[in-house]
């Protein structure tokens, strides 16, 4: 993968993870105080995954470039690798929670959903991209008839 399809990845996973700091300030000051943590982190989970999923979209269909299903994989497994650095960093290092009270978002059986927003993260270039061609496809076979 060449230097401009990295630093779009780059770049894209930039503003989803501006975007995914500003859901957790709604969560905290708007959602948590009207349904509860639990609640409230199980909202802002599926609020996160559709941003995920515009973001990459809306940049995939905006850019000249074109990228393969192992392409978007690769960027996907980038976008992970890089939101559980920033979410440990600065987790830890920064705010200094324990590892202990970090590896609680990833506990499924006590309503938490992050792990999903991670699957996301991995196949949203995926997803998006194929979604794409198969736009592209259909809008051909419209325009040949």
């Amino acid at each position: 993968m060449g230097f401009k399809k990295v630093h779009f990845a780059l770049l894209t996973w930039a503003i989803v993870a501006l975007c995914a700091i500003t859901n957790g300030v709604f969560r905290a000051f708007m959602l948590q105080p009207v349904f509860g943590e639990t609640v409230a982190r199980m909202i802002s989970c599926f609020m996160l995954i559709t941003i995920l999923l515009l973001i990459s979209h809306h940049s995939l269909n905006r850019t000249k470039l074109r990228f393969s299903d192992k392409e978007l994989l690769v960027i996907g497994a980038l976008w992970l690798v890089l939101t559980l650095l920033f979410e440990f960093g600065w987790g830890h290092f920064v705010i200094g929670r324990s590892w202990e009270e970090l590896l609680v978002d990833y506990d499924i059986l006590k309503g938490r959903l992050w792990v999903l927003v991670l699957l996301f993260t991995l196949l949203a270039p995926l997803i998006s991209g194929r979604s794409l061609r198969k736009d592209a496809t259909i809008q051909k076979q419209r325009n040949a008839s």
